[in-house]
Order: structure tokens, then C-alpha cells, then sequence
């Protein structure tokens, strides 16, 4: 379970740091994935499969990363 906990704070920390520089885009679609969007969360629970297209590299990203 620690290697877990481990691998999910380093994916929250990634996820972060991507939906802050998303934040900042030049593009107003990546200006709304924000960390529930990239970690599968809040309002995009229930519904990950429709996503924008670029939001998919984003989040194997940060998984990868961490």
C-alpha cells in the first residue's frame, strides 16, 4: 500500500503542475482541463471517456511521470 500512496501523491503533484500551466495556454479548450479533468474527478468522474482529444497525452503524462 505505500508504493501506492507514493505513486498517487506524485500523480496529484503532476496533475497539478499541468492544470496550472493549462491555466495559462494560449488555447481556451486546454484553459479548462483542470486537475479534476487530468485526475478523473469531481463533475468528470462519471463521464471520462468524452474528454477532449488533447487531454488524453496529458494525463498518461503525469501518470507516467509519477
Amino acid at each position: 500500500m505505500g508504493q501506492y500512496m507514493e505513486w498517487k501523491a506524485l500523480w496529484h503533484e503532476a496533475a497539478q503542475e499541468q492544470a496550472r500551466a493549462n491555466a495559462t495556454a494560449l488555447t481556451p479548450e486546454q484553459q479548462l482541463w483542470t486537475f479534476d479533468l487530468l485526475t478523473g474527478q469531481g463533475r468528470f468522474a462519471a463521464d471520462q471517456t468524452n474528454y477532449h482529444w488533447g487531454a488524453y497525452p496529458q494525463i498518461d503524462n503525469a501518470a507516467i511521470r509519477a
